[in-house]
């Protein structure tokens, strides 16, 4: 084979790995969810706002009484322009975000920047909660808690179903001593396997660089319990009561979950090499 003939299988094969990686990819952050099913998941879209019970472009804000809303720039956002926040006023539950209507395929992944201020020591301690799979919150697929508890300054995470469930603890987490001017950002992932005979989903903490913080795998406790071949239709985010942190959120993304398999992109791979040989010959 001529030198010529090994740089067109080189540069064929990357291409292939990219095209198999990339199809349909519209999203700048996480290449394995080729179609964002969240419309304006940065927060960026939308009427200029800073709090309050206006939702931007796509979200809904479900009527409560307290002071989870949007931050603009002038209060740090993880990203861009504009974050959502969430807190509670130690009473009642902050002001629920939601977004349904979402539409993918059974195996998914959702995915978001998160910073969070450490819950104070009395009360739930909680950082923050979400749902995923009802927009509406009653009835959720999963219910996550974001909590310090034994207030020990160290991130927890915990289920609900309809009773909490410790999952883990987080220690590479760093809580922002200032969330208001100086967030720091970690990203959260979940993937569900509803694809499963038995659905399963995960959850996955790193940290802004994309280095591992904690992973929990092949997780059972769904709030509303789920059968193959089902799909989330919702997010939402929200403070709850007792003396919730402060907590932001940004960049949010969710949709069918892909990974380009070995196997068909070395297949593809050797197809170019074929035809770059066969070429050089003729």
């Amino acid at each position: 084979m001529s030198h010529r003939s090994i740089r067109l299988f080189a540069a064929s094969f990357v291409a292939a790995l990219g095209t198999l990686a990339n199809q349909g990819n519209a999203l700048p952050i996480d290449p394995n969810i080729p179609v964002n099913a969240v419309v304006n998941g940065d927060f960026e879209s939308g009427p200029n706002w800073a709090g309050g019970q206006v939702a931007p472009q796509g979200w809904v804000n479900l009527d409560q009484p307290n002071s989870s809303g949007y931050l603009d720039g002038s209060v740090a956002p993880i990203t861009g322009s504009r974050s959502l926040f969430t807190e509670g006023n130690g009473s009642t539950r902050g002001q629920l975000t939601s977004q349904g209507g979402l539409t993918m395929g059974s195996r998914w992944r959702l995915r978001f920047d998160y910073a969070a201020g450490d819950p104070p020591d009395t009360g739930d301690g909680l950082a923050a909660n979400m749902y995923v799979g009802d927009a509406n919150g009653p009835s959720p697929d999963i219910n996550i808690y974001f909590k310090d508890s034994p207030n020990d300054g160290v991130f927890d995470v915990y289920t609900r179903n309809p009773a909490l469930t410790f999952i883990g603890s987080v220690p590479g987490f760093v809580f922002s001593t200032d969330i208001t001017n100086s967030p720091v950002s970690h990203q959260v992932i979940i993937d569900g396997h509803y694809d499963l005979a038995t659905p399963t989903f995960d959850i996955t903490f790193r940290n802004s660089s994309g280095g591992l913080l904690a992973q929990f795998l092949g997780l059972t406790d769904f709030r509303n319990p789920q059968v193959t071949g089902n799909f989330p239709d919702g997010v939402a985010f929200f403070g709850d009561s007792s003396n919730t942190a402060r907590a932001k959120i940004d960049n949010v993304e969710m949709g069918s979950f892909v990974i380009p398999e070995p196997a068909s992109a070395l297949v593809m791979g050797l197809g170019f090499l074929f035809i770059g040989t066969r070429r050089h010959r003729a």
